[in-house]
């Protein structure tokens, strides 16, 4: 259970933290949220204090009321993580509008997240920035898939990233989403594990999702790109307008071309 002023007042199961809500409701009153809302979600191997600085930027640039999530993401897989999200959502009320923003393993919870049973209704969002996302799994993640200290530290849902496409048959596309990448490149160095310009740990190209509106490329590590106030602005940018940087600016992920190279037109030389 969690209140603006006062923080966590309870920890525990759904059913127990119930409970715990409607001893409280008695002489504590529950108002509805009047703004719109921005749900934070981590990464693995990390808790919602990873997601702080962002969460205090938001706040106090915004109008946006900030819901700064927990989820157990080294214990049970992605599918867990999205049902528990779903009940976080659900237990929102009716909000004006809302968006989220994750930190790489985030995204893929989301994305599970949309992917809603049969019959089931799961609310959209209006905006999603995915900050250095698996969105195309995780070379790493591969690397070490049958390492017994991966699946003791990172977990099962590392274990569902490595084997990537049951995963990935699972995980729907948000309607309009921006992704902010990181590449270190050759002066800082990048992951001798990891193929292509890398941020330590996801490529560049494991980030991309066709559909995205807008893709922004940063000098940032996996988890320096929470710390980044470039990333704090044009993460609050997109969320406000839709784009990192300016519309003219936009670079969106777009499908391949279908066209054999000697089926395109000759590009023009100067």
């Amino acid at each position: 259970l969690w209140n603006e002023h006062q923080g966590e007042r309870f920890r525990g199961s759904y059913e127990a933290c119930l409970v715990e809500l409607k001893k409280h409701a008695l002489g504590e009153p529950t108002r509805r949220i009047d703004r719109p809302v921005v749900v934070l979600l981590h990464g693995l191997v990390r808790s919602r204090d990873a997601m702080d600085q962002l969460a205090r930027y938001l706040t106090e640039k915004s109008e946006f009321q900030i819901i700064n999530v927990a989820y157990a993401s080294t214990h049970g897989q992605v599918e867990e993580h999205a049902n528990s999200l779903a009940r976080v959502v659900d237990n929102l009320g009716p909000v004006s509008e809302l968006h989220f923003v994750t930190h790489s393993m985030g995204a893929l919870v989301l994305r599970r997240y949309l992917h809603a049973a049969p019959g089931a209704t799961r609310a959209r969002p209006r905006r999603v920035v995915m900050l250095t996302p698996p969105n195309q799994g995780s070379q790493l993640a591969r690397r070490f898939r049958d390492n017994p200290w991966m699946r003791t530290v990172w977990g099962a849902s590392a274990v569902e990233i490595a084997d990537w496409e049951p995963l990935a048959k699972q995980l729907a596309t948000p309607d309009e989403f921006g992704i902010i990448a990181g590449g270190r490149g050759a002066i800082l160095g990048g992951n001798p594990l990891v193929d292509g310009m890398d941020d330590g740990v996801v490529s560049i190209d494991e980030t991309r999702l066709v559909g995205a509106r807008d893709f922004l490329l940063l000098p940032v590590s996996h988890g320096s790109v929470l710390e980044s106030p470039l990333v704090h602005q044009s993460t609050l940018r997109f969320l406000q307008n839709g784009f990192f940087l300016s519309e003219e600016e936009r670079r969106p992920v777009l499908p391949p071309d279908p066209k054999p190279p000697s089926a395109r037109p000759a590009q023009a030389r100067c």
